[in-house]
């Protein structure tokens, strides 16, 4: 069944959500909400629970992260509810506006992706009463994804970017991207890093590093392999992983270890025989 958990850390509160039609959730969203901020809307099938979470709090203005339908899924109701900005970039923008296609599985598991128009360009920095949190372009998990920067707290709401090791992927993102990304971030001095899905509120730049190392030992590994003659399945089975079969059944075939290992070599196996 579905279920809510929240958290509050340093003045920020954080609401985690995760739909289950029986059991336990297979996925949780967490969203973040600050001095009247609220940075992402959670997933469509748990709209219910976070308008109840968040009816005694004051909202002036909404920021999302990226598109993906865990994020923006509740931003209309919201929008509808509260009648504040919502900024987010263009793409963003536009991809919200278009109402963009999910697959059966994404509405199976965080509901369908209702579109909206009235999205506002992203500012060069987004100011409450306590706080001023700067864009970060960000791309790699997705092409319009953003990370917002606390300075003065030394906070990073890192939307997707971080996520731990991650050991497949969807066909669209794209793993020199995200490491281009996280080279980025690392620029700046934070330690908490509110992740959408696993946040680490102490040591989060130290976290933020391993996931870089990871990348760049798993792309390193990969270019080894292939530069040796082994295509993308071979590779797979020398890394000793297993691609996920089930996974790829029940999602349409959008997810992979393929992916994970054909987007580190770019272009140069994406024809390739399999």
């Amino acid at each position: 069944m579905s279920k809510v958990k929240h958290f509050e850390h340093q003045g920020v509160k954080a609401f985690k959500l995760g739909h289950a039609y029986w059991g336990k959730p297979l996925i949780w969203v967490h969203v973040y909400w600050l001095d009247g901020l609220l940075i992402d809307s959670g997933q469509r099938k748990m709209q219910k629970y976070l308008l109840a979470l968040l009816k005694d709090l004051p909202m002036q203005q909404i920021a999302l992260t990226h598109h993906h339908e865990d994020h923006s899924g509740n931003i209309k109701a919201l929008q509808q509810y509260y009648q504040v900005p919502v900024w987010a970039g263009d793409k963003t923008r536009q991809l919200v506006a278009s109402g963009f296609k999910i697959k059966n599985y994404q509405k199976f598991v965080f509901g369908n992706m209702p579109p909206t128009d009235q999205l506002l360009p992203l500012p060069d920095q987004i100011t409450t009463d306590k706080y001023q949190l700067t864009p970060i372009f960000t791309p790699g998990h997705a092409q319009d994804h953003y990370a917002f920067y606390e300075a003065q707290q030394g906070w990073l709401f890192s939307g997707d970017l971080y996520l731990g090791k991650i050991k497949y992927i969807r066909q669209d993102e794209n793993v020199p991207q995200m490491i281009a990304s996280i080279k980025k971030v690392l620029q700046y001095d934070f330690d908490t890093l509110f992740c959408a899905h696993h946040p680490r509120l102490t040591s989060g730049k130290q976290h933020m590093r391993h996931k870089l190392q990871y990348l760049e030992d798993l792309s390193g590994k990969i270019h080894q392999l292939h530069a040796q003659g082994n295509g993308v399945q071979q590779i797979i089975k020398k890394l000793h992983r297993k691609e996920i079969r089930l996974g790829k059944l029940i999602t349409s075939n959008d997810i992979g270890v393929d992916y994970l290992v054909r987007s580190i070599l770019k272009d140069k196996v994406l024809h390739e025989q399999t």
